[in-house]
């Protein structure tokens, strides 16, 4: 039921993005934002941590997503 809501409540805030900002920007930042809160999530409920890859790929997911909205 968590899950299910937590999914109701991210296409919710994508479908209030989408009135402020293109579409295309819209998405690609829910994306990136979906993938760092799994992170988070994990992080936090579960105690996983991340390698030096993961931590790579995800400073580089966040500059993508900062360079989308800047353009």
């Amino acid at each position: 039921m968590l899950s299910l809501a937590a999914v109701l409540a991210a296409f919710s805030a994508l479908s209030q993005a989408v009135k402020g900002i293109d579409l295309s920007v819209a998405y690609a930042l829910w994306g990136g934002f979906g993938i760092a809160a799994t992170l988070a999530a994990g992080w936090i409920l579960f105690g996983q941590r991340l390698n030096r890859k993961g931590w790579i790929g995800l400073v580089l997911l966040l500059a993508g997503m900062i360079m989308v909205k800047l353009a």
